[in-house]
């Protein structure tokens, strides 16, 4: 690998189409040169880094989802004799939350990945 002043060329791997046509003799570099010039390079990118704003946070949208379970017009558990009907009726309403609760998610996450996207 080869570092030229003019440029900072390396020398290819390849079959070298090219290298070296219409730039003249030029001296390698000293490693001092390369790390000055890395250093440079580190300044210049942090500089950039620092003067970029930080993207504002997402907005939070805080919803009360029990509204929306009343809605969905749970069954009432009154009283019952058989202990049965408390377990299925306990059972059919973690089923309905249990929905509601998979569905939020997927609204959660579709809205992440489009905040993801647009900040590309």
């Amino acid at each position: 690998m080869f570092l030229y002043h003019d440029g900072m060329q390396m020398a290819a791997r390849g079959r070298g189409r090219g290298r070296g046509r219409g730039m003249g003799v030029n001296d390698p570099i000293t490693e001092e040169e390369l790390m000055q010039t890395q250093n440079e390079m580190m300044h210049v990118f942090m500089q950039h880094l620092q003067q970029q704003p930080p993207p504002p946070p997402p907005p939070v949208h805080v919803r009360d989802k029990r509204g929306e379970f009343i809605k969905g017009r749970p069954s009432v558990f009154t009283h019952s004799a058989d202990p049965m009907d408390a377990d299925d009726w306990l059972r059919a309403v973690e089923r309905q939350i249990y929905w509601s609760l998979l569905l939020f998610v997927k609204q959660t996450s579709d809205i992440a990945w489009n905040i993801l996207v647009s900040s590309l």
